[in-house]
């Protein structure tokens, strides 16, 4: 999925759904942990977002690689996680702010 399938009221929510896989997981819950690993070990990482697809890429020394595949792979087995939270509540606010979602409702309010 690229840009090109983002809402027309949420531009840019497929670059930013990209970046939400970099935020932690429970498994590896620290911030960009897995650059951390594949720069310590020799390796690299990099996503872009087209019209129509979104890629993630890496490279890393042979010998880490099982482990760089495992803290890749714990970006798929959530589509929400409390590491997110932060930064879903902060881009709501910025879309609420812009007037692109109406106001949401306090908690608890009908």
């Amino acid at each position: 999925v690229g840009a090109a399938a983002d809402p027309r009221n949420m531009s840019g929510l497929a670059h930013f759904c990209e970046h939400m896989c970099f935020l932690g997981s429970e498994k590896y819950p620290g911030e960009n942990e897995y650059k951390r690993y594949l720069s310590s070990h020799g390796g690299r990482s990099n996503a872009s977002t087209s019209l129509h697809l979104t890629t993630y890429k890496f490279d890393v020394l042979a010998a880490h690689a099982e482990k760089a595949i495992d803290i890749f792979q714990t970006f798929s087995l959530r589509l929400y996680s409390p590491y997110q939270e932060p930064l879903v509540k902060s881009k709501l606010l910025i879309l609420k702010t812009r007037k692109i979602l109406p106001p949401i409702p306090e908690e608890g309010s009908k």
